[in-house]
């Protein structure tokens, strides 16, 4: 499909800026528009009025920034606009070098980028409902977890350390966290419920818990980060977004390192599934087995650690697509396991 008009959104709490350029490179407009719903509506009516495009011929290219971007999308989505969501990192980095820098300058880079490179475009899509409220609630268990952890790692210490009693002190602080302890343990609840009453999610949780290590936290992440299963369904593919798949970095004669992860990427994801292979390592399955056979050629414990969360990330996506239990003792010839273990 061609488009007639490209737009770049981009994006902030307060307003979107945008700016439309045609097939040609030329600029069509340029404008400002508050983020709210009802203004944003009107403003796409007026558009296709004032352009006598249809939404198909349209395409917006909107900067992903979280939750403030969303309202754009879910609106002309719904409209029938061909909706782009692109990472704000890979647009800036997509600009080359530059001068300068504002909103209204950066809508009109964004569509310029839309405008050259849409054939590579993956048209947005409304993760599914169950698949948002438990984005929503393993969000704030997380909050809810920093929240307690600041106010009871120091309580705990200064009552170790105290050269009086102090604990009527702190009686009100851990009235606070019994009851934070109850809301995330409430938040567990709601979150169980969700996967246990949408049927999909309640079978490919047992497919996926099945394997050593891999429980309900790690599942609820793996839930969010392929939007319910309709993306990232490649597990090197996954790696790479967690932040877990090894790249090398060579340059000619003088840069040639071995191949290291990256800091970017899913970092609660990564940690629950560090939390997974040390939780296997020590009994007696595959996991452990490689690991014990690995230290003993020499390899480094971290190394050997991350080698691990790849192959029980591809362990847990090929029981899924399989829809087959893990088997320790059997051959285990799901697609996607021969070729790591």
């Amino acid at each position: 499909m061609s488009y007639k008009l490209f737009i770049g959104a981009d994006t902030s709490k307060a307003k979107f800026d945008f700016t439309g350029l045609d097939n040609d490179g030329h600029k069509q407009l340029a404008t400002e528009v508050s983020n709210c719903s009802t203004t944003l509506t009107l403003w796409l009516s007026e558009l296709l009025d004032g352009h006598s495009l249809s939404a198909s011929q349209i395409l917006i290219c909107i900067e992903r920034s979280g939750i403030y971007s969303l309202n754009l999308a879910y609106i002309a989505h719904e409209m029938g606009f061909t909706v782009w969501m692109e990472d704000a990192l890979h647009l800036a980095h997509s600009f080359g070098r530059v001068r300068g820098k504002t909103d209204a300058v950066d809508a009109a880079r964004i569509a310029k980028y839309a405008q050259r490179n849409w054939q590579d475009m993956k048209p947005f899509n409304p993760e599914n409902e169950t698949v948002t409220r438990i984005r929503s609630l393993v969000k704030q268990r997380l909050r809810m977890i920093k929240t307690k952890n600041i106010l009871l790692v120091p309580i705990n210490e200064e009552q170790e350390f105290a050269t009086i009693p102090i604990d009527d002190l702190h009686q009100s602080s851990r009235e606070v966290i019994e009851k934070m302890e109850k809301t995330i343990k409430g938040f567990d609840d709601q979150i169980d419920q969700l996967i246990e009453a949408d049927k999909q999610l309640k079978q490919k949780a047992t497919f996926a818990m099945s394997v050593p290590g891999f429980k309900k936290v790690n599942f609820r992440n793996l839930v969010i980060s392929t939007e319910g299963f309709t993306r990232l369904d490649n597990p090197r593919a996954l790696a790479c977004n967690i932040g877990i798949a090894p790249f090398p970095r060579q340059s000619g004669k003088c840069l040639n390192k071995k191949p290291t992860i990256g800091k970017m990427g899913n970092k609660s994801f990564k940690t629950t599934l560090t939390c997974a292979v040390m939780s296997v390592i020590g009994g007696e399955n595959r996991f452990g087995q490689y690991y014990r056979r690995k230290m003993a050629e020499g390899k480094k414990h971290l190394v050997v650690v991350n080698a691990l969360r790849n192959k029980m990330l591809h362990t847990v996506l090929a029981c899924i697509k399989n829809e087959a239990m893990y088997e320790e003792k059997s051959s285990h010839k799901l697609a996607g396991t021969i070729a790591i273990w």
